[in-house]
């Protein structure tokens, strides 16, 4: 309704991300590589063994010279397992859910989100996904809606809009994890050789993903996590030289590989804060 609003803004530059495309994507890119995933398996234990990590999961055990620590709101959980000084990573609650409504919106219409981020809500099929677009802190958690949450968004929608929302189909609640200063936390841990952190995206890992995979990729590639481990992170940490804790390739430095290394050493930072 356009007395409800004082003004607005249309950013015509973003676009929408299909998730379960692009999951299965990044899905298809790891097979096709050699990666094997497990589904239904707990981290229970991580320890340092030699030059490598031992890991248990579920029923399986695993080792590799590095660990990535890509558990989302179980980050810190995960870090303590293994050992590591955890970096105080905060789960918050985001609840959402797909409504119908009595006046569909046309096709190609924009997201609508407040300025004081109260909802959000755009066309999906014949109805709409709406959000309180809430932060709530959480622990790590099967998150759930909880009561009220929906309804109160619901009767606030059909006070300030004509879409006309008819029931619910369907809700969940997801947790977007973050670091205290909101920067997403990627690099090797200063005090746990090849223990590797890539957690703390918010509520933005999806578009996110393929840029801090290749950041990841890179770094490990690079062969840091053999030495002292530290990686670019939160950007607040203590700086090291050049070559600190980087081992070189067996090529004398020579290789692609030593190069990357060296190129990626000088803009390295402590994940510690």
């Amino acid at each position: 309704m356009p007395e409800s609003f004082a003004a607005a803004g249309l950013d015509s530059g973003s676009f929408g991300c299909d998730a379960p495309v692009l999951l299965a994507d990044h899905r298809q890119l790891a097979e096709a590589a050699g990666a094997a995933i497990i589904t239904g398996a707990r981290v229970h234990s991580a320890q340092r063994l030699g030059s490598g990590w031992q890991v248990g999961a579920g029923q399986e055990g695993f080792e590799a010279a590095v660990m990535v620590n890509a558990a989302g709101a179980w980050a810190d959980e995960v870090a303590v397992i293994s050992g590591v000084e955890k970096l105080g990573l905060q789960p918050y609650r985001r609840t959402a859910a797909i409504a119908g409504v009595e006046h569909s919106l046309p096709e190609h219409s924009p997201m609508v989100a407040a300025a004081d981020k109260s909802f959000y809500f755009r066309r999906e099929g014949d109805g709409v996904l709406i959000s309180p677009s809430e932060a709530v802190p959480s622990g790590p958690e099967d998150a759930q809606p909880r009561p009220g949450d929906v309804e109160r968004l619901v009767a606030k929608l059909n006070q300030v809009t004509t879409l006309g929302i008819s029931g619910v189909r369907s809700a969940w609640t997801g947790l977007r994890t973050e670091a205290a200063d909101g920067i997403p936390v990627a690099g090797f841990d200063a005090e746990a050789p090849g223990f590797y952190w890539l957690a703390g995206q918010g509520g933005y890992g999806f578009q996110t993903s393929a840029a801090m995979a290749e950041l990841a990729a890179a770094q490990i590639l690079a062969g840091q996590g053999t030495g002292h481990g530290t990686g670019h992170g939160t950007g607040q940490g203590t700086a090291e030289g050049p070559g600190h804790g980087t081992e070189p390739s067996a090529g004398g430095g020579a290789g692609p590989e030593s190069r990357t290394a060296e190129a990626l050493a000088a803009t390295r930072w402590s994940i510690r804060r």
